[in-house]
């Protein structure tokens, strides 16, 4: 007969009060980030997971006499446990994968495979395909219930050759030693199933933890009026797609506002601030459809996008496209007045060396426009 297991009542209780306060903290203080949202999506389905498993740890669902039932805990559980893999998949995957390196199309095939496997779950008392409660009450599993643990590895093996691929490539001591801890405490869960040993529950709050830290850790490298990335950030993007071997089509502009002293001195700080933020909406607003890209306010009224180009002149659509977005927000702001940029563009070739060399040539192109304006 098998038995739901937990290693303990208090480890139960102790990681769900846990989870809640992190899950409430992360709702109520951080950012909107793809990473805190994957994480809350983790946190939920650990707490209904744990909470599941400590209500009917102490009950024996065989002696119901109910084959209805226990299919339907059975299925909850697979469910949940399927689920579980997921999240903590997506979570690994945003953390490791390089924006500019590898794609994100893997999760999209996963998550239609975690799908498929789901419905084929809870179709199961209707098609048998992955088990059925026998005559004794005993479950009788089917050729396809190798889905289920096939689903966890897959996204074991996955996530382990992003992450060392991502460890490779990086040029950052500190994401190479995240890369290298993360697989290590993804790893350790699976490794135990062979084992007597029961660290699921364990590895999976460190897991969390890491992932919270990385959070705060992405909060605190935002500029705080923008929330676009800082400068610190920024150039450890730049880095990253100089080391990639997509440099060769990276571009970055220099976005600099226009006499934006004077809207200072003219209509007050305050109004100084809304028009940043109004061109860091622009800035957003006209990069969502690159998928490799850097934004940052890198200081005063001064901004840098860095990505990779699909296209020949993709750099200079994009420039237009944020000047456009600008005008747009300008009018509907009803300022009474008019907040212009200029943009420098700079692409990659052999003289650029790291993120200092890219930024110089960028700024030497804004100022070459700036120059040209005034004369």
């Amino acid at each position: 007969m098998e038995e739901f297991h937990l290693a303990s009542i208090e480890q139960a209780i102790i990681s769900i009060i846990i989870l809640i306060i992190i899950a409430i903290d992360l709702s109520r203080t951080f950012r909107r980030s793809m990473l805190r949202f994957r994480l809350l999506a983790f946190i939920v389905i650990n707490i209904f997971y744990l909470t599941f498993n400590f209500i009917i740890d102490d009950i024996n669902i065989y002696d119901s006499g109910s084959k209805y039932l226990i299919c339907s805990i059975w299925i909850i559980y697979y469910s949940l446990e399927i689920s579980l893999r997921a999240s903590l998949f997506l979570c690994m995957e945003y953390l490791m994968r390089s924006k500019i390196s590898i794609s994100t199309n893997i999760e999209y095939v996963c998550l239609i495979f975690h799908f498929i496997t789901l419905f084929l779950i809870i179709s199961t008392p209707f098609t048998h395909l992955i088990f059925y409660v026998g005559k004794d009450l005993k479950i009788v599993y089917m050729p396809l219930y190798f889905l289920v643990d096939f689903t966890s590895y897959f996204y074991l093996i996955i996530s382990v050759l992003r992450g060392i691929y991502c460890a490779i490539i990086t040029p950052n001591k500190k994401e190479k030693r995240i890369y290298i801890l993360m697989l290590i405490f993804l790893a350790i869960p699976y490794v135990t199933l062979f084992s007597e040993l029961d660290l699921w529950d364990a590895t999976t709050a460190i897991s969390i933890l890491i992932f919270y830290l990385i959070i705060q850790h992405e909060n605190i490298s935002k500029d705080p009026l923008t929330n676009l990335n800082d400068r610190t950030y920024l150039n450890q993007d730049i880095e990253k797609m100089l080391a990639s071997n997509l440099r060769k089509r990276t571009a970055l502009l220099m976005i600099d506002g226009d006499h934006f002293k004077q809207i200072n001195d003219n209509y007050g700080h305050l109004e100084g601030d809304k028009s940043l933020i109004r061109l860091a909406k622009a800035i957003t607003e006209g990069t969502k459809n690159l998928r490799f890209v850097s934004t940052a306010r890198y200081g005063g009224d001064e901004f840098v996008v860095c990505f990779v180009e699909s296209y020949d002149r993709e750099a200079e659509v994009v420039a237009s496209r944020i000047s456009s977005k600008l005008k747009e927000l300008n009018i509907m702001s009803n300022s009474g007045y008019e907040f212009n940029v200029s943009i420098g563009i700079a692409k990659y070739d052999d003289t650029i060396k790291n993120a200092k060399d890219f930024i110089k040539a960028a700024d030497a192109k804004l100022y070459d426009i700036k120059n040209s304006r005034e004369n």
